[in-house]
């Protein structure tokens, strides 16, 4: 069989080597620069990386040793960044100059840009969108929808929140106290104040006695649920109760649901919780399944 003998370098008339590395593999040893009919070219960059270079021999796009494609702003305004495209195993997004869209590894993170100012307001923290001003999604100037305003859900949380009561309380008090059923703080913004809150119970009481009774009371509060067992301070607000007299057998469970609508005319976190007494004696209990709810904006 015949045998090929390789020189250990050949060199281009343009200063291209092409030889063998200190491993024995035939590399490129000085970078070539591929130039297409319109003037754009391939090359390697200033930082050893693949540059793509328009005619005018500026570079539009590097693909670097991450493999991460970031494309350079041509535009000559100061206003927009380089725009990156990552995919590293670890994050997948597409970023720049500015984080437009990402992950921010195990989060979502999207920007918004404020019209009222130039800073970009982001979510990095948790995964809730947060915003330090209104979000326009429309307006009525221009012929443009109006403005969409659903910013209460944005405020450390959500303006939602559902609680079960985890087991049967009971209690001889004739005088409400808490029975520890109640929401977590439902936020209100400046854009959702005097909006509606709709608080909705599901849920059974009973009393031990023949022709006693119990009542269940809906109370508000800014600071907090009460403990199980104790008076609702006097600053928490009372919205509506529901009684019922034990008929027919004692300790049968009766239905007891309650609606309300309440309109917040502050912001803040609003807390919604359940009381139980006894109407005139006996053991009053609030039994399980039980469920309150609150929605917001």
């Amino acid at each position: 069989m015949a045998s090929v003998s390789w020189p250990s370098a050949v060199s281009a008339p343009d200063g291209t080597t092409i030889g063998f590395n200190s491993s024995g593999l035939l590399t490129v040893l000085q970078a070539p620069k591929l130039v297409l009919p319109s003037g754009i070219s391939i090359q390697q960059d200033s930082s050893n990386y693949l540059g793509i270079f328009n005619s005018s021999g500026a570079e539009v796009e590097t693909v670097d040793g991450a493999g991460h494609h970031v494309f350079t702003n041509t535009s000559g305004s100061t206003s927009y960044g380089n725009f990156e495209i990552v995919t590293n195993g670890t994050q997948n997004s597409l970023t720049g100059t500015h984080t437009f869209i990402s992950n921010y590894p195990a989060m979502f993170n999207i920007p918004i840009y404020n019209p009222s100012g130039s800073a970009y307001l982001y979510s990095p923290f948790n995964p809730s969108l947060v915003i330090s001003g209104n979000l326009n999604l429309g307006g009525f100037q221009v012929s443009t929808p109006y403005t969409i305003g659903n910013v209460g859900a944005f405020v450390n949380g959500s303006a939602f929140s559902a609680v079960n009561l985890s087991a049967s309380y009971s209690t001889t008090s004739t005088t409400a106290v808490s029975t520890g059923l109640g929401t977590a703080g439902v936020p209100v913004s400046s854009v959702t104040v005097n909006l509606p809150l709709v608080v909705s119970f599901e849920g059974y009481g009973y009393n031990n006695t023949l022709g006693d009774g119990v009542t269940l009371s809906l109370y508000v509060s800014t600071a907090g649920v009460p403990a199980q067992g104790s008076a609702p301070p006097s600053t928490d607000t009372l919205l509506t109760s529901i009684t019922v007299t034990q008929e027919g057998l004692a300790s049968n469970p009766n239905s007891m649901p309650i609606t309300h609508v309440y309109t917040p005319t502050a912001t803040g976190s609003y807390y919604f919780y359940v009381t139980i007494n006894a109407v005139t004696g006996g053991t009053a209990t609030i039994a399980t399944p039980s469920t309150i709810v609150a929605r917001g904006w």
